[in-house]
Order: C-alpha cells, then sequence, then structure tokens
C-alpha cells in the first residue's frame, strides 16, 4: 500500500536542519530498507521551497544535499553486510501545468 503524510508546516525562522530531521530523515530510512519514497515540498512562490531544497550555496545546505549525504552514507554501511545497492532518482518541478525534469 502506500501512504501520504503531511504532517509539518514551517515558518521562516526554521532551519533547514530541522526540517530535514522532522521530515525528512525518516524517509531516508525507509529508502534503505528499501521502500521507495517521495519528498514533495509545495508552497507559494517565493516561499522558501528551493532554499529548503538546495540550500544556499555555503552557508545553508538544502534538505537534498543532506537526504542524499545520509542515504549514501547509510547504504554503504549496509553494503558491506549485503553486497550492493542501487539508487533511482527523479526531481522535478512542477509550476502551474508545466513539468520539468530538473536532472
Amino acid at each position: 500500500g502506500s501512504s501520504c503524510f503531511a504532517g509539518h508546516v514551517f515558518g521562516p525562522e526554521e532551519k533547514t536542519e530541522t526540517v530535514y530531521s522532522k521530515c525528512v530523515a525518516p524517509t531516508v530510512r525507509s529508502v534503505v530498507a528499501g521502500k521507495s519514497s517521495t519528498i514533495l515540498l509545495y508552497g507559494e512562490s517565493g516561499t522558501g521551497k528551493t532554499h529548503t531544497l538546495m540550500g544556499s550555496g555555503e552557508t545553508t545546505t538544502g534538505v537534498l544535499s543532506l537526504s542524499l549525504d545520509a542515504l549514501f552514507a547509510q547504504l554503504s554501511d549496509n553494503d558491506s553486510e549485503l553486497g550492493h545497492s542501487s539508487v533511482t532518482m527523479a526531481y522535478y518541478e512542477v509550476h502551474g501545468e508545466l513539468v520539468s525534469d530538473l536532472l
């Protein structure tokens, strides 16, 4: 089965690391356990979705980088026990009726 969980709304004062630990880190753990996952950022233009996802250069790391770092670290730990892993990823932007593949 599938599920959808939208349990958090964050204000502008929240750190990206907080968003990652509350919403994304559990998803990374389930991906390592073999489940598929989607991370969706939704909101009006100018509300910080891109900043939260990508970060801002050297000052803030986005949840995408934090996720991939954690994912590959955990898979590396598991690979020594289980053999190897394969990762498939898609990265899309939806704006109005326009869908763009960002990879």
